[in-house]
């Protein structure tokens, strides 16, 4: 379990460091954000809907976590390939590979939360 809520964590500053460089962008064209109008924008605008795989996918380890059955070994490692699988930054892949590998090239704070990531996959 220890693993799973590095994990967690580390995903948690991925989304965030995707969030800042989202609402950069944003900001450049749309002018400033309040920190209350952030939520809306969030979740109205077709610009960010492509951070909901990270946001479900936090929510999934969290219901992983807060599950108090006794999980065996091969499930966590499943659970991690299958994490690996769907957090793979490529710019010819899904919407949200695409904008993963892009912002990796756009922001180093995104490039340190993704090495955190990586290192708590193992």
């Amino acid at each position: 379990m220890h693993r799973l809520e590095n994990l967690r964590h580390a995903l948690l500053r991925l989304h965030q460091a995707f969030v800042d460089a989202e609402r950069i962008e944003y900001e450049r064209v749309h002018g400033r954000v309040a920190g209350g109008q952030l939520l809306k924008v969030l979740i109205d605008e077709p610009a960010f809907a492509w951070l909901k795989q990270l946001t479900t996918t936090i929510v999934q380890l969290d219901e992983l976590l807060d599950d108090e059955s006794p999980h065996e070994a091969a499930d966590e490692a499943k659970q991690l390939a299958e994490l690996r699988e769907a957090l793979q930054p490529d710019a010819a892949g899904n919407g949200f590979q695409q904008r993963y590998a892009l912002l990796l090239q756009r922001s180093p704070d995104v490039v340190v939360a993704h090495a955190a990531v990586v290192q708590a996959l193992g």
